[in-house]
């Protein structure tokens, strides 16, 4: 997998195992599936590292077969615990600003990745995302945070509802600038 020396890192937490709609990430539109269609909309932003976080189970090895057939670059670990999930991956591919996307949002526009990076670096804030207030149509949620705030809301997390949603309690605290 192409693994580059850059401080901006796409993390995707994709997994097969939804409790909604299990295996949508291979669903078609057209002949393609969304995972084929994600993947490829992520790969026209160019020089910034594309990392997916899948869950480590045998429940989501066909993930991992397509995603490693897409010369992709994957971190696995804990279903449950996607907070844990998320921030090894950041460790591990050296991640320091980084974008959160989900499998949820395959239609996930390269250009609006792009803005909300740049007003990221620009306001020097803790985290900025289209999603709070919403400001597109679901589906293409972006969000972009410092491994520094990752590692202060990994320290302070103690709810489930906050380990499986890797952002609501930064979402939520007011100690974060946004």
């Amino acid at each position: 997998p192409k693994f580059m020396v850059n401080k901006n890192c796409i993390i995707v937490q994709v997994r097969q195992t939804s409790k909604r709609l299990k295996n949508k990430i291979f669903m078609k539109i057209g002949n393609t599936s969304l995972v084929y269609l994600l993947h490829s909309r992520l790969k026209k932003i160019g020089d910034i590292n594309l990392v997916y976080a899948n869950p480590s189970n045998k429940e989501n090895d066909k993930l991992y077969r397509v995603l490693k057939k897409l010369n992709a670059n994957i971190f696995r670990g804990s279903e449950n615990d996607v907070l844990d999930r998320f921030y090894k991956a950041a460790k591990k591919f050296k991640a320091k600003n980084i974008i959160r996307i989900t499998g949820d949002c395959p239609f996930v526009d390269p250009q609006i990745i792009k803005k909300i990076l740049q007003l990221f670096l620009k306001k020097k804030v803790d985290y900025v995302s289209n999603i709070v207030p919403p400001s597109f149509p679901d589906g293409f949620d972006v969000e972009v945070f410092h491994i520094s705030t990752l590692e202060k809301v990994k320290k302070i997390v103690k709810d489930h509802h906050d380990k499986e949603h890797v952002t609501s309690l930064l979402r939520r605290e007011k100690r974060f600038k946004k």
